[in-house]
């Protein structure tokens, strides 16, 4: 399978202090990669470096496919939190920013870029809100907008941050059902604290805890966790997915 980009010894972090340790990382077209670790691990960390936000103190980074051109390649849904909500745009105006890289700050918006753009909230089915300002909007409504914004240009690779935080139970179905569809034609990196639920639908895990380790299978045990140093519920499947805390010490 072709490579999209891989990172080899990296090192990250902030003002000298490192927060990841020799990240090997490889991925390719149409990989669905769960991202999993505790808080504090290096898992936006890794995020930043792989869409160029964050330059590593060392190790090599590196892009194939035109991955880096203006990254318009990479689709990024960051942080609910990261988000200025009383910043004055539109909805609409949030999905055509999507379509605009930093090297085309003065580009003119054309009526087809407009037609793209409404044409995707309707198959969001969202076009009811272009109109609205986004600090009026509900947090299903806004990671929808933002979702929409980070696929219009319709790149290699999709990058999630915990997509599901502040949203409902809709929301969230709706999601991983797109997300199953646009994987068809990128590559897909969702960071979430919902395993039990992404396991569903992800084709691979990484456990992120300053160090990396890849598990080429959406399964992984209990044991296979603590192996990796990696303090997260483990992952269970059935009709209805689910997790199952490990035994606490007191316990027969």
């Amino acid at each position: 399978m072709d490579k999209i980009f891989e990172l080899k010894g990296i090192n990250a972090g902030y003002d000298n202090k490192i927060v990841l340790k020799n990240i090997n990382f490889v991925v390719k077209k149409n990989d669905f990669i769960g991202i999993i670790g505790p808080n504090g691990g290096g898992k936006t960390t890794l995020l930043r470096v792989i869409i160029g936000q964050l330059k590593p103190f060392n190790g090599h980074v590196k892009y194939y496919h035109n991955l880096k051109n203006g990254n318009r390649n990479i689709g990024y849904l960051p942080q609910a939190f990261q988000i200025d909500k009383k910043f004055p745009i539109s909805v609409m105006d949030v999905l055509l920013s999507g379509l605009i890289s930093g090297k085309q700050l003065l580009k003119r918006i054309s009526p087809q870029d407009k037609s793209k753009a409404y044409n995707l909230l309707d198959k969001m089915n969202i076009v009811h809100i272009k109109d609205r300002m986004i600090g009026d909007l509900s947090g299903g409504e806004l990671q929808r907008v933002l979702l929409g914004r980070s696929i219009i240009s319709e790149p290699i690779l999709l990058i999630l941050d915990e997509p599901d935080t502040f949203v409902d139970n809709k929301f969230e179905q709706d999601l991983y059902n797109t997300l199953l569809d646009l994987n068809k034609k990128m590559a897909i990196i969702i960071v979430s604290h919902d395993i039990g639920t992404i396991s569903s639908y992800i084709k691979s895990i990484a456990c992120v805890n300053q160090t990396l380790h890849y598990h080429d299978s959406n399964i992984i045990t209990q044991e296979q966790l603590v192996s990796y140093d990696c303090p997260v519920q483990i992952i269970a499947h059935g009709d209805v997915p689910h997790t199952v805390l490990k035994t606490h010490k007191n316990e027969s």
